[in-house]
């Protein structure tokens, strides 16, 4: 019977009087970081809890973060990091010795792109300027690759698209559970097209005197990806041997994906790669040494084999393209996909679970000792979230790990919206769901304006039960708006028809069903104004909002506000947009990248209120997208508002106060909002 690990890589919660992160959770006991950053021992069994490490050991470090060795012996600490993308970072680190009281430099102290310890010893795999290097002690470190360029070829990291699209990390290293293996991915982008980009610095330094150029390989629609393949290492010892392992090209193509790499025990992987349009999966079982069959090939030819969910193993078996239910997983509920339960077989673990304030659990998730002994149980919405930890044979409460009390009690004394749920049918008759946030006092009998924040990438969930004091929050307490969520078609969770609708066709079903549904709510919620309605996203989101606009004949929405927005997807990287538009060429699917950019009707823009939002450092969704869509109501002599954000990425992190300003005071205007101020919201 297989054990389901759950991933949550930190149990965070939300009160910023306690704070907790998990360390390592083995048998029934586990160590957790305290508030005053001391290291904690706790046993579950006997309910005891000592300090493991005080934290005079980051007495030299500023916001520095650390990770346990898995024998629990030293501490591993990162330090001075800088962020380079969404999931990387170079930083410095360090070894502190916890019973010498002593710390060692890992590469005499030079920015490493990543270091993570081996899962079996206190060795460490880190990659530096592209190449991969163990650390067995302090005076034995080797590399393993020498062939690394910096921005060309990557070994045990990945480049920009991988990082972005496949692997959501910064990392591209799986060591073998015994530790004496290690699969380094290698990425090469010599062929790779390179989009530049200036960043204009601060104005303090003559370095900037000439705007910086940034040079990065990013695969654009239809243009050359990277060449991909995987090296197994064995580091048994300190002189490693190396197995090249590659693609099934008879399966998969010569133009392929390396999707996922997982150890089934310490001598065997599976590896998953897929053809280009990410259509066909090929499932390898692959031995050390290079010797590989395939055990599973997935193909969907009216969509895209979804690998999204949480890769899985055990002793026993194992699963990296979904769950075995044979045990533990994690699923919404029948009927509502806003439900989120953990499940055991067939009985439902936190249903039951019950908060302070006597309101049922709707959005849970769990992490699990190695050996499956005990659980930890989170609920994260509707309130406040809450974390407990359980005896897992018996389902028995242990402790009461988190109830997040001064948390709650701060928030009980904020305004708050209220929430209601909508089952809705969407443009082609089919079923949909969207959340309404209703400010606080909510009067039926009023008209309150509406504001439908839109994200709607394919797979995508926003219609959810989570916890949240987020922009909605203020919208619906300081400008008495109602927020909404609509989830239509294309969003996950609702079956495969409803998903693969918007197959080789983005930009076309989901803005008919955020039409649709607003302008039934429109007409249906008495307490909606028709005349005050307004849309915004992010990213897909500013896409839609765009394509909203360019489809609003009838004037549903008075004003749109775009930020980050995709305009064409001719311009956006290969693996992302590939997967659901095909190739953009004559035999593919080029008529529907043309009919899905924002370019092709711009006239309804002259009726609605636009404000378009970029960052001019984005290394994801380019500012030329935004450039583009200017330069073309400009050359139409229509009429909108724009705001650049110099050197910000895809986050406009240095920003936010401002961004959030500049959209409140144009939902003000175009909405004509009523303006509460209140010290206590």
């Amino acid at each position: 019977m297989i054990k389901v690990l759950i991933i949550v890589p930190k149990i965070l919660c939300q009160s910023d009087l306690v704070l907790f992160k998990l360390l390592n959770l083995v048998d029934e006991e586990f160590y957790y970081t305290a508030t005053d950053r001391s290291i904690h021992k706790f046993n579950a069994a006997t309910k005891t809890d000592v300090i493991f490490q005080n934290s005079s050991f980051l007495n030299n470090y500023v916001g520095a973060t650390f990770s346990l060795s898995p024998d629990n012996t030293k501490i591993l600490i990162r330090h001075n990091l800088t962020e380079k993308f969404r999931h990387s970072y170079i930083a410095q680190y360090d070894v502190f010795d916890i019973e010498s009281n002593t710390t060692v430099q890992i590469h005499n102290g030079e920015k490493l792109q990543y270091c993570g310890w081996s899962p079996q010893r206190d060795r460490l795999a880190y990659v530096y300027l592209n190449n991969v290097f163990i650390h067995f002690s302090e005076k034995v470190e080797i590399g393993i690759t020498d062939d690394g360029v910096d921005g060309v070829v990557y070994n045990g990291v990945p480049d920009w698209v991988y990082e972005e699209e496949v692997l959501s990390s910064g990392s591209a290293l799986w060591w073998s559970a015994d530790g004496t293996k290690l699969a380094v991915g290698f990425f090469d982008d010599t062929e790779v097209e390179t989009f530049n980009y200036f960043l204009y610095g601060d104005g303090d330094t003559t370095y900037y005197q000439y705007p910086h150029e940034e040079h990065l390989k990013y695969p654009k629609s239809g243009s050359k990806n990277p060449l991909v393949s995987l090296r197994i290492y064995d580091v048994t010892d300190n002189d490693p041997t190396m197995q090249r392992i590659v693609a099934p090209v008879d399966v998969v193509g010569s133009d392929h994906i390396l999707q996922n790499v997982v150890w089934s025990n310490e001598t065997h992987l599976l590896i998953t790669w897929m053809n280009r349009r990410q259509n066909l999966a090929s499932i390898q079982s692959c031995s050390y040494q290079g010797v590989c069959a395939e055990v599973k090939r997935l193909e969907e030819p009216l969509g895209w084999v979804d690998l999204s969910t949480p890769k899985c193993l055990s002793p026993a078996r194992v699963a990296i393209f979904g769950y075995f239910i044979d045990n533990y997983y994690q699923a919404t509920q029948p009927g509502d996909p806003s439900v989120y339960h953990v499940f055991s077989n067939d009985e439902c673990l936190s249903c039951t679970q019950i908060d302070a304030d006597g309101v049922a659990c709707r959005s849970a998730s769990a992490t699990f000792s190695k050996s499956f002994s005990y659980y930890t149980l989170s609920c994260n919405g509707p309130n406040p979230s809450y974390t407990r930890i359980f005896e897992a044979t018996t389902k028995t409460l242990q402790v009461d790990w988190e109830p997040n009390t001064d948390y709650r009690k701060k928030v009980e004394a904020k305004l708050r919206p209220s929430y209601r749920f909508l089952n809705v049918t969407l443009a082609d008759g089919t079923n949909g769901i969207a959340k309404l946030a209703l400010p606080p006092n909510f009067d039926e009998a009023k008209k309150y304006p509406l504001i439908v924040v839109v994200y709607q990438g394919p797979n995508s969930v926003r219609v959810t039960n989570g916890f949240t004091l987020g922009y909605e929050a203020f919208v619906t307490t300081s400008r008495e708006t109602i927020y909404a969520y609509i989830d239509g078609r294309g969003t996950g969770n609702k079956g495969k028809d409803l998903l693969f609708s918007v197959n080789n066709d983005l930009g076309d079903h989901e803005v008919e069903d955020q039409l649709f549904v607003t302008r039934w709510m429109q007409l249906n919620l008495p307490y909606v104004d028709a005349d005050r309605c307004g849309i915004w996203g992010w990213s897909y989101g500013g896409y839609m909002t765009a394509k909203t606009i360019e489809k609003d004949n009838d004037r549903i929405f008075q004003c749109g506000v775009s930020v980050a927005p995709v305009t064409s997807w001719l311009y956006y990287d290969t693996i992302y947009t590939e997967r659901y538009m095909g190739l953009p060429t004559e035999d593919d699917n080029l008529g529907k990248y043309n009919e899905s950019s924002v370019f092709l009707n711009v006239e309804n823009f002259k009726t609605h209120d636009f404000l378009l939002i970029h960052g001019s450092g984005d290394d994801n969704v380019h500012y030329q997208h935004s450039l583009l869509l200017a330069k073309l109501l400009q050359r139409h002599d229509i009429q909108f508002e724009e705001q650049t954000y110099t050197d910000e990425n895809h986050s406009i992190g240095n920003a936010l106060p401002h961004l959030y300003h500049t959209i409140d005071a144009f939902w003000i205007n175009c909405l004509n909002l009523d303006v509460y101020e209140d010290s206590e919201q």
